[in-house]
């Protein structure tokens, strides 16, 4: 791994995975963030963040968003230096139901990425910044799935039917700007203030509502405690979001739940690798969840109505 830059001063490893590695640092007497690819086949992931922290910090400077953005200053081909974000991931808790705050501070955010958001209207949207298209990235999904052994318990039909979903409604998705790992974990907060970190999968070309589905589908279905909470995010972001209605979006919200339902499945059945980071493990449990989830997609009701 290629050394930081020399402009970098008392620098501390924070955490390595597959893929990167973060530091804490300074620059020119100030706090800093350092990442940096681990592998140089990574280093396009890198060049997201710093295009995904460019368009945040602009829409930060037009817009008001109930959070903030750290500053983009230094980068390269395999890191990029940030200012310091100030405190804790917020304490969304796994085991226990979303608070009444909590749930709106996600529903406000969500719309104020929709509302001011970039739209690409003559862009065709992506599930995978690797890929060209949806069709690739439903493909490039398809054949990572069809490459693992499944679980006993583990129906294929399941996949099958989800893939064929996806693909007979992308010509019905829209291209919108995506934070798209939107997060607890990925959002700190101190005195009050929560900053919006880690913009490597940030782009205009996910599909219309991703971080709004990318969030609650997965906890719907790895979190029992939270789904019910992460129902009541999905009908609040409704309510907030003036001139948008379920029923309007109903093909895109169910589209997206189940790109992420396919996507999940492979994660949960595979070992953290350089393309994903989920720790937990598929179970039969797990997987009765995300089967529910998909039927109820099939049988033309939303994704976060199968708790």
């Amino acid at each position: 791994m290629p050394e930081l830059p020399k402009e970098l001063t008392d620098l501390s490893p924070i955490r390595e995975n597959q893929r990167f590695a973060t530091f804490e640092a300074r620059y020119r007497g100030e706090r800093v963030f350092a990442k940096q690819a681990k592998d140089p086949e990574l280093a396009e992931s890198i060049q997201h963040e710093i295009n995904g922290l460019q368009i945040f910090d602009e829409l930060a400077t037009t817009h008001e968003l109930n959070f903030a953005v750290p500053r983009l200053l230094l980068h390269g081909t395999d890191f990029v230096v940030t200012s310091w974000a100030a405190g804790k991931p917020m304490g969304l808790d796994d085991a226990a139901a979303a608070t009444p705050e909590e749930i709106e501070f996600f529903a406000q955010a969500f719309v104020a990425i929709d509302r001011f958001g970039q739209v690409e209207e003559d862009r065709k949207p992506l599930f995978n910044l690797q890929t060209q298209s949806a069709d690739e990235s439903v493909s490039v999904l398809r054949e990572r799935l069809a490459a693992v052994d499944y679980p006993d318990y583990i129906d294929p039909k399941i996949f099958k039917d989800g893939f064929e979903y996806i693909e007979a409604s992308l010509d019905q998705l829209e291209s919108r700007l995506a934070h798209a790992d939107v997060n607890p974990s990925n959002i700190l907060e101190a005195a009050g203030v929560r900053t919006l970190v880690d913009y490597e999968f940030t782009n205009t070309a996910w599909p219309r509502f991703y971080d709004l589905v990318n969030l609650t589908s997965s906890r719907i279905v790895l979190f029992p405690e939270i789904a019910a909470s992460m129902r009541q995010l999905v009908r609040r972001y409704f309510e907030v979001n003036d001139g948008v209605s379920t029923d309007d979006s109903m093909v895109q919200l169910n589209v997206v739940a189940m790109y992420r339902s396919m996507s999940l499945a492979w994660e949960l059945i595979t070992e953290p690798n350089q393309h994903h980071n989920t720790m937990q493990q598929m179970s039969p449990e797990i997987y009765g969840r995300l089967a529910k989830m998909v039927k109820t997609i099939l049988g033309g009701e939303l994704y976060s109505e199968s708790i």
